[in-house]
């Protein structure tokens, strides 16, 4: 790809925002995101369950980036 036309386009999204969107670089991501959306609030056993997952480290990992985005806050 033609990097002069890439910061071309780039420049039209400020960095702070293609950085947030960067933990939805898929669809396992996007889905975790979706389910808090339509949720608003939920315990990390749930959506564990809610995803059928027997070991927790890639929900572990999805919500930590969604958190560290801003996009998701996490509650004690």
């Amino acid at each position: 790809m033609d990097r002069a036309k890439i910061d071309e386009c780039l420049v039209e999204v400020p960095a702070e925002i293609r950085s947030a969107v960067r933990p939805l670089d898929n669809d396992k991501a996007w889905a975790i995101y979706i389910l808090l959306l339509k949720r608003r609030q939920m315990r990390f056993n749930e959506i564990k369950n809610e995803f059928n997952v027997k070991s927790p480290g890639d929900i572990d990992r999805y919500l930590k980036g969604l958190v560290n985005a801003g996009l998701i806050s996490k509650e004690a």
